[in-house]
């Protein structure tokens, strides 16, 4: 049987690692994945606004060279300050992402491969996490597998974002934290489980001293003010210090985390001003002290990054069922959409509340305490700011990352228990293997489509059939007062050669006679319009609203 189990953990990770490299450069790169390579090009948006988007012709490969990729005319000091200009974007990845492209290219692929291997880290963060709360190293395996063949965490694999590098921050600080604190907390309940091996049980020496130290440990660790003999080490709250730092260099909301583990140590340690919260304060202001230089540069562009995050409070309705969808996609996704009647979103429910509950129930409160901080610091930070004030916070997917980890350990602990008792052993282990054939079927699913849902639709849907027309033309030039954000992202569908003319919404620009093909690519109304009317040209629509023709007026 333990045989078996390997050969399916094997499986299920090989197939985890190659979901995460498959068709990375046939994925739309998109609109948020451009701004990252803008920044490690060392140019901002006004840089890009003024020296691009001024109405001159432009081509393909210069536009991306110069705003896409590290070039000898920007260096490291440049980069920084274009991080420092976009502060509510934590730099680390950025830094790592410049270093990583001119390491090993610029390609799509080359700078999308970094997230892709960070996202490997996660296998043994959550393993070690799992182990640290429930003393089971199958408990380990089954949160593997989960995050191995889960749509969500491969899909954001597969970005040049930080969202990989967020997820192992998460997991790597809260088992830090947990071997630190050294509760140990599962071995209250779950000594009595079949399965069950203390680290002593076996050895024959040992095992009558284990046998009563455990028994004594038993009776303590889930007491307020419990501390083991090596909850003071100070190499472990060393590792934590250093990992809230990591945390808070991979993005901001890792605040939120770190605030949950100090709601946790508190309410474990009784509200108790004891040795071991005096050592995770210290630990604490460590990580925040080595944060502090970009809490400056923070307090600076304070301004700036109102704006940068003003469109989170754009209000968006049915944010209960918004929810529901995000949830489901940790599981099962093939791109679908909002719907009261997908039975997927209430199954998919159903079994994280009940996951909830048994860890709830079946645990000692450290263990049960720590995945419920996780889970709510977080939640409620996203949640009550939009229902109170509106926003649409709540309903971005990649923000709810602390929520979804916690939810996917407690599934890993419930399906761990299950399938290890005698009784609905079976019936618990279809469950598994459906929940693995589902992110299975998800993930090839995804795999060889360009656009999906993560990757802005919306604003994309229409993108490969346009720019396939563009690049059929003989020698054309393309003109749009689009968002740069967006040019940025058709370009790298575009052929180099492709030319462009770039200006900002209100302007018309002087259309050049010696291109073949001339084309307006989502142009405003105020553009086609101008052209129409100052430049005795035609306008024909090619593909919907998306493209339009450019034709002399006889």
């Amino acid at each position: 049987m333990k045989g078996k189990r390997s050969h399916i953990i094997a499986v299920v990770l090989i197939l985890g690692i190659l979901f995460r490299f498959i068709n990375l450069d046939g994925k739309l790169y998109w609109y948020d994945e451009t701004l990252t390579s803008l920044r490690i090009s060392g140019h901002t948006q006004t840089e890009l606004v003024e020296q691009a988007f001024n109405g001159r012709v432009i081509s393909v490969q210069e536009l991306q060279e110069k705003y896409q990729y590290p070039n000898s005319e920007k260096g490291l000091n440049d980069a920084i300050n274009a991080f420092a200009g976009n502060a509510e974007h934590s730099p680390l990845y950025y830094l790592m992402a410049r270093f990583w492209v001119q390491t090993f290219g610029n390609s799509v692929v080359s700078i999308r491969s970094l997230s892709a291997f960070i996202s490997w880290l996660a296998f043994p963060c959550i393993y070690w996490l799992s182990l640290e709360l429930f003393a089971s190293s199958l408990t380990g395996w089954v949160a593997v597998i989960l995050i191995a063949v889960s749509p969500f965490h491969v899909l954001y694999a597969q970005q040049a974002r930080q969202y990989s590098l967020w997820t192992v921050a998460i997991l790597l600080s809260s088992a830090a934290l947990l071997k630190a604190s050294k509760a140990e907390p599962c071995n209250t309940r779950t000594q009595a489980e079949p399965g069950y091996e203390s680290r002593d049980a076996l050895h024959p020496v040992r095992w009558g001293k284990a046998s009563k130290a455990a028994a004594e440990d038993t009776r303590t660790q889930a007491e307020p003010g419990y501390e083991s003999r090596d909850a003071l080490h100070p190499v472990h709250w060393v590792i934590y210090a250093l990992t809230v730092a990591i945390g808070l260099y991979s993005h901001l909301f890792f605040g939120l985390v770190a605030i949950g583990h100090g709601i946790y140590i508190v309410a474990i340690e009784g509200f108790r001003f004891s040795k071991k919260a005096i050592a995770y304060l210290l630990a604490s202001l460590t990580g925040l002290l080595i944060f502090s230089p970009w809490l400056l540069i923070i307090a600076a562009n304070l301004s700036q990054i109102i704006q940068n995050t003003a469109t989170t409070n754009s209000t968006v309705r049915n944010l209960p069922l918004r929810w529901l969808l995000n949830l489901s996609r940790l599981f099962f996704d093939l791109n679908h959409g909002l719907s009261f009647i997908n039975p997927i979103l209430y199954i998919t429910a159903i079994l994280s509340i009940w996951a909830l509950y048994f860890v709830c129930r079946n645990t000692p409160k450290p263990t049960w305490l720590f995945i419920f901080t996780l889970i709510g610091v977080t939640g409620l930070a996203l949640i009550l700011p939009d229902l109170i004030l509106g926003g649409r916070r709540s309903s971005v997917t990649r923000y709810a990352i602390p929520c979804f980890l916690g939810i996917q350990v407690a599934v890993a602990y419930l399906l761990t228990v299950k399938i290890t008792k005698s009784q609905h052993v079976k019936r618990w282990s279809y469950v598994l293997v459906a929940l693995i054939a589902s992110g299975v079927i998800s993930c090839v699913a995804s795999s060889f489509f360009p656009i999906w849902w993560h990757n802005s639709h919306t604003n994309s849907k229409y993108n490969p059939q346009v720019a396939r027309i563009v690049n059929q033309a003989e020698h054309p030039l393309l003109v749009t007062d689009e968002i740069p954000g967006r040019v940025l992202a058709f370009s790298h569908l575009l052929k180099p050669e492709v030319n462009l003319q770039l200006v900002v919404e209100g302007n018309i620009p002087k259309i050049p006679d010696k291109f073949g093909n001339a084309f307006l690519y989502r142009p405003s109304e105020r553009l086609r319009q101008g052209i129409e009317q100052e430049q005795n040209f035609k306008i024909e629509p090619v593909y919907k609203d998306w493209l339009w023709k450019l034709r002399k007026k006889v």
